[in-house]
């Protein structure tokens, strides 16, 4: 079974192509496509942008009450 982001898909999915969604980084990856997209889409970051830290969401931090 292959494995995306935590998603079991059955292997019959087609592939499709997906365009960072970081706008400094030109580059696309193939990735399954879960939703029968017509075009490419953009809302992910490709695996080099997420190894640098992108997409992740980070802890706020609440104020100390005095």
């Amino acid at each position: 079974m292959l494995k995306s982001f935590g998603f079991k898909a059955s292997e019959s999915r087609p592939y499709i192509i997906h365009f960072c969604k970081n706008k400094d980084c030109n580059h696309a990856f193939l990735d399954i496509d879960r939703y029968n997209a017509v075009e490419p889409p953009r809302w992910r970051y490709c695996p080099d942008c997420k190894a640098q830290g992108l997409g992740k969401r980070s802890k706020k931090t609440k104020a100390l009450s005095a």
